[in-house]
């Protein structure tokens, strides 16, 4: 046990300096972000809250895949009307996505609602009834399908698969880059083929896991991975690159 102490000591010295330090640099240097607060203990107050909004991220945890989909079938039909709005409303931007202050004011009170971030496209053509098939890829190409979904104007809209990024508040996963991750949902419009453990889109594939509560060993930088909960909904989850 006093093994134990003597070594684990000297490491929450360092980590009470380091906070102490952080405390410090927030509340008390000139020009920083507590400057406009009055007196020691405001200065301190805020010096504490502004350093624990930066570390939070590495403490916090994403929201479980349980969590996500109850949360999903709570809110099912909001979540439905909202991929809609996002394939058939000719009044949201023609680029790629959009965040919430940029949606209609139905899109803005439904994404608040169901706490949905932004949405954009998944640039796939999913050409009924079979988008796998010959004929979709001849439709695809005589339609000029694929610059209109990937510049997201209202015809490739239709063709569209939906990304819905959850606004939960910032995760860092612990792992040698100290990387963000993120979790949202995924919506395609037909029933995608899943084989050999692959998430197979109109053009190309994704890797599928039967959860996400961990961190599958294909996650990687600028990677996102799969877990489908309904025939055409899944649960996504990334990592960015710093």
């Amino acid at each position: 046990m006093k093994l134990l102490i003597g070594l684990t000591l000297p490491v929450v010295l360092i980590i009470v300096a380091i906070l102490a330090l952080q405390i410090y640099c927030r509340g008390f240097e000139r020009g920083l972000r507590c400057e406009q607060e009055v007196g020691f203990w405001g200065k301190l107050r805020c010096g504490i809250s502004e350093t624990y909004e930066d570390n939070a991220p590495y403490f916090r945890r994403l929201p479980t895949d349980e969590e996500m989909i109850e949360h999903f079938q709570k809110h099912r039909a909001d979540f439905e009307r909202l991929v809609r709005i996002y394939r058939e409303d000719p009044k949201l931007p023609t680029r790629p996505g959009f965040n919430y202050d940029e949606g209609t004011p139905e899109a803005k009170e439904i994404m608040e609602r169901i706490n949905i971030g932004g949405m954009r496209g998944d640039w796939q053509a999913w050409v009924p009834p079979d988008p796998y098939s010959v004929e979709a890829k001849r439709q695809v190409a005589t339609l000029k399908l694929i610059p209109e979904v990937q510049d997201c104007t209202p015809t490739g809209r239709k063709y569209s698969g939906v990304l819905l990024d959850g606004a939960h508040r910032p995760v860092i996963r612990l792992n040698a880059d100290l990387t963000p991750v993120f979790k949202g949902y995924y919506y395609t419009p037909l029933v995608p083929k899943i084989e050999n453990g692959l998430l197979k889109k109109a053009d190309g594939g994704a890797r599928v896991f039967a959860t996400l509560n961990r961190y599958p060993s294909w996650l990687i930088c600028g990677n996102c991975v799969y877990r489908q909960f309904e025939p055409q909904w899944f649960i996504r989850l990334c990592q960015a690159c710093k």
